[in-house]
């Protein structure tokens, strides 16, 4: 390409953008974003809101349970 119009074969038809490459870019009727809510836009969310929590909880539960389990069965070999 030499002027950034032509495509790769010289002709103007050839590129699919052409006809448009020329125009001016639209402005925005709504004011920009400021860059915090931009960033913000774009950061980690939780998916699963709540999941870690009944993971940890469920984690929390089996412990107790063994080791409830674990003393249960050493105070009846006694």
């Amino acid at each position: 390409m030499t002027n950034g119009t032509q495509g790769a074969r010289g002709s103007r038809q050839s590129w699919p953008y052409a006809d448009i490459v020329h125009l001016s870019r639209p402005v925005s009727a709504h004011p920009p974003m400021p860059q915090a809510d931009r960033a913000a836009q774009f950061s980690p969310f939780a998916a699963l809101s709540g999941h870690e929590d009944a993971v940890n909880e469920t984690a929390k539960r089996a412990e107790e349970e063994v080791l409830s389990s674990e003393h249960g069965e050493a105070y009846e070999s006694c």
